[in-house]
């Protein structure tokens, strides 16, 4: 019975422990959503081990939830590395980023939200502890919403 007792507090304590991130994030995306805010700007800096350190930030505007232009801080062509920022472009994808890490266990996720609208301002990543490089992180600055 003792047993039963431990093992029962072991399964709630552990899911206590992954509730509050991903109440979190369920509470940051309905006030994002709640914004209907599907057209907006944004600078975008991805901060990682990467070649384009140069082109960050990012200035990404958005129309009907889509990703209209990115244009790079330097005035470079951001073509060679269109895949990549596609990946993060709206703000539905740093939620995406963010569910996607926490779901692939990644050993430490640190996000800070706008408090009045809801959207990731700062996403930092470490998916291996252990590793070099593997770290990224995603800040989101300048946020206009465009009429």
């Amino acid at each position: 019975m003792r047993r039963l007792i431990f093992i029962a507090l072991a399964v709630l304590l552990a899911g206590c422990s992954l509730s509050p991130a991903s109440t979190e994030l369920e509470q940051n995306r309905a006030l994002w959503e709640a914004q209907n805010a599907s057209d907006c700007q944004f600078q975008l800096s991805i901060l990682c081990f990467c070649p384009y350190y140069s082109q960050m930030p990012l200035t990404i505007k958005v129309r009907d939830g889509e990703a209209i232009s990115i244009s790079a801080a330097d005035g470079s062509d951001v073509t060679p590395n269109l895949e990549y920022y596609s990946q993060a472009d709206t703000i539905e994808e740093l939620f995406g980023i963010i569910e996607s890490a926490q779901a692939g266990g990644a050993d430490e996720i640190k996000v800070e939200y706008d408090p009045d609208h809801g959207y990731p301002v700062s996403i930092d990543i470490d998916y291996i502890k252990q590793a070099v490089d593997d770290e990224v992180s995603y800040q989101v600055m300048n946020l206009e919403f465009l009429p």
